[in-house]
């Protein structure tokens, strides 16, 4: 069986998408088979993991699609995970990736990526008007188990930011008895950290209204700081992030090692070469390799 991680906030521009992609590169690289599932309409993960126009995307897993036969007649499917994914591979990075890291298509071809596509937008308006819309996405790892598609694979998914019905299916989705975690990325401002409690109380909604028992709640699992700025940059982000550690604070235990900001990331984003790739020895991709060990030592992704 494998493992589905939600990287979720209810606020947007929080580094949620650079967290996504850099935690599934460093998950291939280390041997792991990682699936991206993208279900932000601004396609960013698929974009930064160089995956261009592709036949299925997310939300053909999630709409019922109208299909004519040879014969004419019309018929509606919803299509699989295997049928919507496309494999990453060497596309991602440009000629000078096997410079790099002469390992790079070996474990870059371990990632698969379920793109969210320029149709998700359309595709909310018709899960909306579903009443079953937000369980779409159970059903479709539901039957990919039964198929023994995700033996062992690391499910990866790049949640918007907000709650919409994207976000409700993955939380339906989500296990926690099955090690299915919640983690969420936030810089040390009001933006992002103002959104935990809201994302606890829609947590909790969640699990009063899928009657979760006591040993199968959805949590947040882990706070991971991002783009946080030196300390010559002022004190405001510094006490913002001694904040969520303080004592009293729910998320005391949860702070993740921060991620610090620095400009190879969003450039690391336009040229679509993941950190690992890009600028492999720089200090913010080891604080990358240093959140995945974290995130192992208390069993999020392990």
């Amino acid at each position: 069986m494998g493992k589905k991680i939600a990287i979720w906030n209810e606020s947007g521009s929080v580094g949620k998408t650079t967290t996504v992609v850099n935690l599934a590169c460093a998950l291939a690289k280390r041997g792991e088979r990682v699936r991206v599932v993208g279900l932000d309409p601004q396609c960013d993960a698929e974009y930064y993991l160089g995956i261009g126009s592709t036949p299925r995307h997310t939300g053909d897993m999630l709409v019922e699609r109208t299909v004519i036969g040879e014969d004419g007649e019309r018929t509606k499917v919803l299509y699989t995970i295997a049928e919507c994914e496309v494999p990453v591979g060497i596309r991602v990075a440009n000629p000078h990736a096997e410079e790099y890291d002469p390992t790079a298509a070996e474990w870059l071809s371990r990632i698969t990526v379920v793109p969210a596509g320029a149709d998700l937008y359309d595709d909310q308006v018709a899960l909306d008007q579903d009443p079953l819309g937000g369980t779409r996405l159970r059903e479709a790892f539901e039957e990919a188990e039964q198929n023994g598609d995700e033996d062992k694979v690391i499910t990866l998914f790049d949640c918007p930011g907000s709650k919409s019905v994207f976000t409700i299916n993955v939380l339906y989705a989500l296990d926690p008895k099955d090690g299915d975690r919640v983690v969420t990325c936030t810089p040390p401002d009001w933006k992002g950290t103002g959104g935990l409690g809201k994302m606890q109380k829609t947590l909790n909604e969640v699990n009063r209204r899928t009657r979760r028992t006591e040993k199968n709640l959805l949590d947040i699992d882990a706070v991971v700081p991002c783009r946080v700025p030196p300390s010559n940059r002022g004190k405001f982000f510094q006490n913002r992030l001694a904040d969520l550690k303080q004592d009293d604070s729910p998320w005391a235990a949860k702070v993740a090692p921060r991620i610090r900001e620095a400009v190879v990331v969003p450039e690391s984003f336009w040229q679509q070469e993941p950190l690992l790739i890009y600028v492999p020895d720089e200090p913010v991709t080891a604080d990358y390799l240093a959140l995945l060990d974290w995130l192992d030592e208390r069993g999020v992704t392990k």
